[in-house]
């Protein structure tokens, strides 16, 4: 039996009610709105046509090297036409706040999450997320605005920790934190560079969550020189414990 279970986050724990492209969208067009309310002194619908720019440059780059760039410094990017700092970080902070106000929005826990982890709490085993994300408070927040705090040790995000999974630091970072040992640990995610390639590298037993996964390639497909143990829903890991 593990001593410590670590969660990936997104499409995990918790599922996106849209199709991300939408909700992306949508935070998006929120935008406009919150830089105008800022003091805004331009065209506020170019300003975040230049913000959707710099964030799908962010997203085609960010698995590249594993650096994770922080979300304030990236959304500045949007803004650096003000030689002044003040104004860059007054509007980015405006847009940061209003796009992932509208993202967090479209996210909800999974209905075995919490049930789930509530009696794996019961078995004495602990918990813990370890979530690839620009925003360290987006994570905080979803976390708690699922509910899922009381039963977790530990939220890091790769923006606390400067580097995405498959890096292994993420992982040690959250071991080392809590004190645990890779070989007692199990990760459960659903991407699977990130969270089952990233674990086993870390030393920790992979599980992967495959509910959420488009185009599930077969078996003996899968680029992997061992078997990687997967489960459909979050209820089956009392099971295998």
């Amino acid at each position: 039996m593990p001593t410590l279970i670590l969660f990936d986050l997104g499409h995990t724990l918790l599922y996106l009610t849209e199709d991300w492209k939408r909700v992306f969208e949508r935070a998006l067009q929120s935008v406009p709105a919150a830089l105008e309310s800022a003091g805004y002194p331009g065209d506020a619908v170019q300003a975040a046509a230049r913000l959707r720019q710099v964030l799908e440059r962010y997203y085609a780059e960010r698995d590249k090297d594993l650096n994770e760039v922080q979300a304030a410094q990236t959304f500045r990017k949007a803004f650096k036409e003000f030689a002044g700092r003040k104004k860059q970080d007054r509007f980015a902070q405006a847009a940061l706040e209003s796009f992932y106000r509208t993202t967090q929005a479209h996210w909800l826990p999974e209905p075995d999450a919490a049930p789930t982890m509530q009696a794996l709490r019961g078995r004495g085993v602990r918990l813990g997320v370890v979530s690839n994300a620009a925003n360290d408070q987006d994570v905080q927040t979803l976390v708690d605005q699922a509910g899922l705090r009381p039963y977790l040790e530990i939220v890091l995000s790769s923006a606390a920790v400067g580097r995405r999974k498959p890096a292994p630091l993420i992982f040690r970072t959250a071991l080392r934190a809590l004190e645990a040992q890779a070989g007692e640990a199990w990760m459960v995610g659903d991407t699977y560079t990130a969270d089952i390639l990233g674990a086993r590298n870390a030393g920790l037993r992979p599980i992967w969550i495959t509910r959420r996964v488009m185009n599930l390639p077969p078996v003996d497909l899968v680029p992997d020189r061992e078997p990687v143990e997967r489960i459909e829903s979050l209820a089956e890991l009392l099971d295998l414990i």
